[in-house]
């Protein structure tokens, strides 16, 4: 089981390392304040994303274990929903709601959201290997662009960054989509696609709430703090995030390993038995990748703020294992309410903070970690008991 994960947490590293290099000089060269802006640009592209989860993924992921003939259907079904997301592009430009070229949006996005495709696919079928191999080529390949179109004075604001990332990322979506041609990719079956959706609305349900709260709750701190942080402290939040989300990333596949059923059936228990010993290493490797991210940026020690983000580990740790249990065996309710009430509480919270102008990073690390993973983890446990 070990060399098995090990293998697969290296790929998982290597990518996890040049994402995070990418956003290093992002930061560095173009500033708080801008890493601010494109922080709320992903997340409002993330609610436009919301089309693909018709055919949601926690349950993609366990039907394609269960039928063969379904990964022509969900195949179909992100082929039809890039058309729809395309529309949804053009109508939000319209409005106001994106300011940036459509030609730029649409590169930038649609490959990030197909590649949940591979990503259900390749976990169903047990090749975990093989997607953090294709996570590390597309992270290769977008941090060389973006490194060649720098050093020729090309990057200067959001669409050139968007643009390039968006190169990098077609490229590589255009190649995943040739290889695996035989393997996932047959006929489109426009009206069986559409059957099968009809046919299993009422499974569908539970995940439907799950994905646009879960989709919400990702992006729910940067659309919150906007209100009451300017844009050089919002991007000054989002780069302690990005410094958790790397570090946290790292761990991301137990969640992806344990959601197949033969390796939650065989190997469960042991991963159960170290999850403390996990999250206590992960604590440590968070604050320091922290200090050093933060002060190499900002030439500044954040202690109490580097601690803050470091202290949910455990619960991160005690949450995947939580949530793969629930994801296989179909109760998406549990996470639903939890999570209804953590955004509920947090929201209320932050009208208080805003009201009585509580401001500061300290605050809102403290907040974000309260209410991102510690809340959360410990109403779960109460819902389940329920």
């Amino acid at each position: 089981m070990l060399k098995k994960i090990s293998q697969i947490a290296s790929w998982n590293i290597l990518s996890a390392f040049l994402n995070f290099g990418l956003n290093f000089i992002l930061a560095r060269q173009l500033g708080n304040a801008f890493f601010g802006e494109f922080s709320l640009y992903n997340a409002k592209i993330a609610l436009l994303g919301l089309i693909f989860i018709i055919i949601p993924s926690n349950f993609a992921v366990v039907r394609f274990q269960d039928e063969k003939g379904f990964k022509t259907i969900y195949f179909s079904f992100y082929v039809f929903g890039t058309f729809v997301f395309l529309l949804l592009l053009f109508l939000f430009y319209g409005i106001g709601y994106l300011n940036l070229p459509i030609y730029s949006m649409f590169l930038y996005s649609f490959p990030m959201f197909f590649l949940n495709f591979f990503d259900c696919a390749l976990q169903a079928d047990n090749k975990l290997k093989q997607y953090f191999k294709i996570l590390f080529i597309i992270s290769i390949t977008k941090l060389l662009i973006f490194l060649g179109a720098y050093y020729i004075g090309y990057i200067h604001g959001m669409n050139e960054v968007v643009f390039v990332i968006g190169i990098g990322n077609t490229l590589c979506m255009i190649c995943l989509i040739l290889k695996y041609r035989k393997t996932y990719f047959s006929d489109i079956m426009f009206l069986e696609t559409i059957r099968f959706i009809i046919v299993n609305f009422n499974n569908f349900k539970g995940y439907y709430f799950n994905n646009i709260i879960k989709s919400l709750a990702d992006n729910f701190f940067i659309f919150l703090f906007n209100g009451i942080l300017n844009k050089s402290q919002l991007g000054l939040f989002s780069l302690f995030i990005k410094a958790q989300s790397f570090s946290f990333s790292l761990f991301r596949i137990l969640e992806a390993f344990l959601i197949n059923r033969n390796n939650n059936d065989a190997h469960y228990e042991k991963i159960n038995n170290k999850k403390y010993f996990l999250g206590i290493f992960l604590l440590l490797v968070t604050f320091l990748i922290s200090i050093v991210y933060m002060y190499s940026l900002n030439a500044k020690i954040y202690l109490i703020e580097s601690f803050l983000i470091s202290a949910c580990a455990i619960s991160y740790l005690e949450l995947l294992m939580i949530r793969s249990q629930l994801i296989l065996h179909y109760d998406n309710k549990s996470i639903n309410i939890t999570m209804i009430i953590e955004m509920s509480v947090m929201f209320i919270f932050m009208c208080l903070m805003k009201l009585y102008f509580i401001q500061g990073t300290v605050i809102i690390c403290l907040c974000f970690v309260l209410f991102s993973s510690i809340f959360r983890v410990l109403l779960l446990k109460k819902i389940i008991k329920k």
